[in-house]
Formats: structure tokens, C-alpha cells, sequence
């Protein structure tokens, strides 16, 4: 071997020990290299690995504490102004957080799919709390520290949610060990990033169903609708109801068997009061023809959005909308109410 090849093998080995080197010394020691020890532990069924780069008592206290708060953005029903039902959350914190981390344990374990399905309240809240983030129909596509200052660290991990076919930026914080590695201890922005997802999710069914909710106006069109509200006079202790009055228009020439109606009662800043869907099913509604329904919707007056109408229906309005039919033949057009799963390839 003369003297250029053997200077060219040894550069490459030398290369070779270079990247060697800045592997075990820097690479071993970043957030991401956690990241993917954490997802090796599940692989594995290593739960001594995955608890030890894991906080799950404050990963998921912080994150009932944030799905609270998001789901009071998304719904705006001012539960956090209600001190009974923050009350109520509050004690539900810790059977819920103990549910997640059970679940968790017995996902790495390989258990959970033996487990029988739980009728519990936390079990119940935790799924719920799951199902929002849309992670089961995610996979990561990329992993990006956005900032590291001393034992602290902020990671993005960019998901693709498969059923909005859009990505979405979940920010994680992550403290360093005593031996050079990462310890995933919260989530930083879950209140936006539920929000975000339930608002892409809106917009996505929103697209999907548009050509449906067009066929569904053509086809029985509401043609009067109105709304009384009514009080039995109890001067102690009144019980109040709503009474929808509907008339629709069958404009095919097939009979229909089934009809369902969205009713939202709406005040003038588009917050939806008070939500009912009916379906009518009694009589078949013929080709050509009108049909008029009648409903009568009883108010509770311990929940605030019902007060709200008992106290002022006048700055309300009544929104009708046909979300579904099925004619006689067996032919069913229904707005869909949540996205199609995704197929599998």
C-alpha cells in the first residue's frame, strides 16, 4: 500500500472515531436521545427505563390542569367561573391522573389490551383526555429543541395527525439527570394545541361535509321554526320548559322514514346556549309533503346556560338544521359527526 492510500484510510478512520466520539459524547447527552430512550422503554415493555425519563405525576397533573382550560376555551360554557364545578374537577384530579398512569404502565407492559373496558369516572375523563389530542391518530415526524439553558430543555415534537392531514407542534419541557440524560417532565402549550386541533377538526368535518349539508337543504328544507318558552307559574319553586314548533318540506319524490334536527339556541355573540337533537321517526314522511313537529325541552335551572334562557329569550335566536334523512328504500344522507377513521394500507 503506498504512502496517499494509506494516508487516505487512516483519515477515514480517524473520521469514523470523530463521529464515534461526538455520538457517544454529545449525542447520547441530548433531549432527543431521551426522547427516543423513552420510546425504545415502550417498545420494549421497560418500565423501570420509561418511569425513569418520565415525570408522569407532574406530566399529567399539569395536563388535567390544561385540558380543563381547553375545554373550557372550546366550549365556552364558563365552567371555570363555576366555583361548584371547579370543586368538583379538583377532586377528580387525582383518580384521573392515577388512571392515566395506570393505563401507561399497562400500555408498556403490554397489558392494556387484556383489560376489560371501565365503567370509573377518571377512567372515563382520562380517555376523553386522550381522545382530544388526537395522538392515537398521530405519528411523529420530526423532533426540534428549541431551547436548552443549563438542566432545562424545551422540545418540539411535530405530529402529523392522519384524519386532519395537518401537522401539529406539541412543545415539551424536559429536565436533565445526573447521568447526562432527560427526564420528560410537562407539556408547555397543551391548552393551544388542543385548541388548535379542535378548531383544524371543525374545519376539516366543515369541508367534508359541505356538498352533504347542501344535498340535506335541497332535500327537506325547514320552512318555519319558532320558539316559546313557558313556566308552570310555581311562585316557590317555577319549572320552566321550551316548546319547538318545526316545519319542514319533503322537496324528493321518495318517502322518508326518518328525519334528525339539530336545534341550537344562539345569543348574539354566537355562543350556543343550549344544544337538543331530535329525530323523528312516527309517521313516513311522503314525497312532496309537509311535516310540522312539536317538542317540549326542559330547563334546569342550576345550569347557568339554561338560566340564561329562563332569565332573557329575547336576544336568542332559533338555528334548525336538517343533519339527516333516510328515505324508504333504505338510502341514508347524514352529516357526519366526527372524522372517518383512517384506512389502513
Amino acid at each position: 500500500m503506498n504512502s496517499n492510500a494509506k494516508k487516505i484510510g487512516l483519515g477515514i478512520v480517524i473520521a469514523i472515531l470523530c463521529a464515534i466520539a461526538f455520538y457517544f459524547l454529545y449525542w447520547i447527552k441530548t433531549p432527543a436521545y431521551s426522547l427516543n430512550i423513552i420510546r425504545e422503554s415502550v417498545e420494549k415493555h421497560d418500565v423501570a427505563t420509561f418511569e425513569k425519563h418520565v415525570d408522569m405525576d407532574t406530566l399529567y397533573t399539569k395536563a388535567f390542569d390544561d385540558g380543563i382550560v381547553a375545554v373550557d376555551k372550546i366550549q365556552g360554557d364558563g365552567t371555570l367561573s363555576n366555583p361548584l364545578a371547579v370543586g368538583f374537577l379538583q377532586m377528580l384530579k387525582s383518580p384521573v391522573v392515577a388512571a392515566l398512569k395506570n393505563e401507561t404502565i399497562e400500555y408498556i407492559k403490554g397489558e392494556k389490551e387484556n383489560k376489560a373496558q371501565s365503567n370509573n369516572k377518571a377512567d372515563d375523563f382520562a380517555q376523553g383526555m386522550k381522545s382530544k389530542s388526537g395522538v392515537d391518530n398521530s405519528k411523529l415526524k420530526d423532533i426540534t429543541v428549541v431551547s436548552k439553558e443549563n438542566s432545562e430543555a424545551i422540545v418540539a415534537l411535530t405530529l402529523y395527525n392522519q384524519k386532519i392531514d395537518k401537522n401539529f407542534d406539541l412543545k415539551v419541557k424536559m429536565t436533565k439527570l445526573d447521568d447526562g440524560t432527560w427526564k420528560l417532565k410537562e407539556i408547555t402549550n397543551l391548552v393551544e394545541f388542543l385548541v388548535e386541533i379542535d378548531k383544524a377538526e371543525k374545519e376539516k368535518l366543515a369541508e367534508l361535509n359541505k356538498n352533504i349539508v347542501a344535498e340535506l337543504k335541497m332535500a327537506v328544507p325547514v320552512t318555519a321554526a319558532n320558539v316559546k318558552l313557558n313556566s308552570d307559574g310555581n311562585p316557590f319553586f317555577a319549572s320552566y320548559w321550551l316548546n319547538y314548533g318545526i316545519e319542514l318540506q319533503n322537496n324528493t319524490d321518495k318517502n322518508i322514514t326518518d328525519v334528525y334536527v339539530l336545534i341550537d339556541l344562539v345569543g348574539n355573540n354566537k355562543k350556543v346556549f343550549k344544544e337538543t337533537r331530535l329525530r323523528y321517526n312516527q309517521n313516513i314522511f311522503t314525497a312532496n309533503s309537509k311535516l310540522s313537529l312539536s317538542y317540549k325541552d326542559k330547563l334546569n335551572q342550576f345550569i347557568d346556560k339554561d338560566m340564561a334562557l329562563i332569565e332573557n329569550m329575547n336576544d336568542k335566536k332559533m338555528e334548525v338544521h336538517v343533519v339527516g334523512i333516510k328515505y324508504a328504500d333504505g338510502k341514508e344522507v347524514k352529516v357526519l359527526e366526527e372524522l372517518p377513521d383512517v384506512v389502513k394500507k
